[in-house]
């Protein structure tokens, strides 16, 4: 079947992206369940590249093709939607978060909004590390890898990178090995870095750069022995992407190349279910607001079992559909002066804030700072002077314990 149209619609890519969101909502939730679910990225990795290439070389066929305008349109797709989830963290933070975590708020929330929030985790985090619960936005790596592809990839495929299958097959291959290297060298920044990841992304826009996409429930079935099984056998002890996330990329693109077999097939009926596919519209912003949900929600439960993991899922997804119908889809339909203003000031009061945070060091007068203080008046002193006095107050709860 040739794809001539990128406007022609491919339900079975809501289905992927339903299932790509749904591993790693249980991954973050039920980890014993899914111990490979964090892979679900690698597949919006895929399917990423796989879309904007379609939806470039479209244009691109008819003339049509504008840097300005698709730069424009990933802005109004992504940000809106971003700068609200934003907005809304700080909320939760405000209430929630004690000086020295606002201060790590206000540098996270900083490179979210100038794109290079992968460069600042993998400087500080390990993803998989036990004590997450004060990084609100680490999710956001991913939206900065996506768009630092978004913003180099498009200049050269319009204008430089030539369109034979073979020709961009090498690259991928050449990307997968500076991945691997990466792994070997710098295990935790080739797990956030663009350049350890652009041949995920190279892979999807490969599928497109062809122009034919064949039915074959055969490679459907064994895209699905590839994502499940990585899903299902995968742990984070395997360093990823290279090796552990090439089974997971595989299966991604045979599902995409078959069309998940095609109509008739199990696969693609059960990946266009209307449900299903509803799921994979609320993909992005479940995404946004599921992993700050699961930081503050410990902080004001009294327990953190699974009985609160689902409510806290719940809210979620009830979170996630206000957000794709009052926010997301609006911004995708209409650009207006009005809307495009209230963006921009959004915009930049979420950066002159989190800046105005990052100088106060986190001492913005925050409930939980006044909290602090009834507790600990001296807990705004220097650094120094603050370790004097709690080594000192150590060591006479040691003398009086011992004694």
């Amino acid at each position: 079947m040739r794809e001539t149209d990128a406007s022609s619609h491919l339900p079975e890519l809501e289905g992927l992206r339903a299932l790509a969101i749904v591993a790693v909502v249980l991954f973050h939730t039920a980890p014993q369940l899914v111990p490979g679910g964090f892979l679900g990225v690698d597949m919006f990795f895929v399917i990423s590249g796989f879309v904007i290439t379609r939806k470039i070389l479209s244009q691109v066929a008819l003339g049509a093709f504008s840097l300005r305008d698709f730069y424009l349109g990933r802005i109004y797709r992504l940000l809106p939607a971003l700068a609200v989830t934003l907005l809304m963290v700080w909320l939760g933070a405000w209430w929630l978060m004690f000086p020295s975590e606002l201060k790590v708020l206000a540098n996270s929330s900083l490179a979210v909004l100038t794109g290079i929030a992968n460069l600042h985790f993998a400087r500080h985090l390990d993803y998989f590390a036990p004590t997450l619960e004060a990084h609100p936005l680490l999710h956001t790596w991913s939206l900065a890898v996506e768009g630092q592809f978004y913003l180099l990839f498009a200049a050269l495929l319009s204008n430089l990178l030539p369109r034979s299958r073979l020709r961009w097959g090498l690259v991928v291959h050449s990307g997968v090995v500076l991945s691997a290297v990466l792994v070997w060298l710098v295990p935790r920044h080739a797990f956030f870095a663009l350049e350890s990841r652009a041949w995920q992304l190279g892979l999807g826009a490969l599928l497109t750069i062809g122009g034919t996409i064949k039915w074959n429930a055969v490679w459907s079935w064994m895209g699905a022995a590839m994502v499940l099984g990585s899903f299902m056998l995968n742990s984070v002890q395997v360093p990823t992407p290279v090796p552990g996330s090439l089974f997971v990329t595989a299966g991604t693109a045979l599902w995409i190349a078959s069309r998940a077999g095609g109509p008739g097939c199990f696969w693609h009926h059960g990946l266009t279910l209307a449900p299903w596919r509803y799921v994979g519209r609320l993909s992005y912003a479940l995404y946004l607001v599921h992993w700050p949900v699961l930081v503050f929600a410990p902080r004001v439960l009294p327990a953190w079992r699974a009985e609160e993991k689902f409510l806290a899922v719940l809210l979620s997804i009830a979170l996630a559909m206000m957000l794709h119908h009052l926010v997301e889809t609006p911004a995708r339909r209409v650009r207006s002066p009005l809307q495009a203003g209230l963006l921009t000031a959004l915009t930049i009061g979420l950066m002159c804030g989190s800046g105005w945070v990052r100088l106060q060091q986190g001492w913005i007068g925050s409930p939980a700072e006044a909290s602090l203080r009834r507790v600990w008046p001296q807990c705004d002193q220097p650094k120094s002077e603050t370790e004097r006095w709690l080594n000192l107050g150590l060591h006479r709860n040691l003398q009086s314990f011992c004694c």
